[in-house]
């Protein structure tokens, strides 16, 4: 298995990694994330990298990668993305990331169990909800 993408009922994009990854892999699936949400202005992801993942990136490509992840979700208003990684390389990748992303609009989050990725992605986007129907008294 090299890459599952589904969307749930509730709008949830959830993706699936296996197998090795590029560079160019990791690309293609933030193109078709874009792609997915054209213009909306909401995003919710659970990216979950299974325990086989083996990622062939050099250190310029980890610093393009975490530039490009970025860029794409400073496209959005808000939002939430939740990482799923069982092997401690694919972890500490994946928090270096989290640390990386100095976005206040969108969420990140790094977690070892799609359990409690699914939990907290569901709390922020309750929250988000919460504060996106509270109209500012005048």
């Amino acid at each position: 298995m090299k890459k599952q993408r589904h969307i749930e009922k509730d709008g949830l994009i959830v993706t699936r990694f296996g197998e090795q990854h590029t560079y160019y892999d990791a690309s293609e699936a933030l193109d078709e994330i874009l792609a997915i949400n054209s213009g909306k202005n909401e995003i919710y992801e659970i990216v979950i990298n299974d325990d086989d993942i083996k990622l062939n990136f050099t250190r310029d490509e980890s610093d393009l990668l975490v530039k490009k992840v970025k860029s794409t979700f400073e496209k959005f208003e808000h939002g939430a993305l939740a990482i799923v990684a069982g092997q401690d390389l694919v972890f500490g990748m994946s928090r270096m990331l989290e640390m990386s992303i100095e976005n206040e609009k969108i969420a990140v989050a790094v977690f070892r169990s799609e359990d409690l990725a699914r939990k907290w992605i569901q709390e922020i986007k309750a929250m988000h909800n919460k504060r996106l129907q509270v109209t500012p008294q005048r």
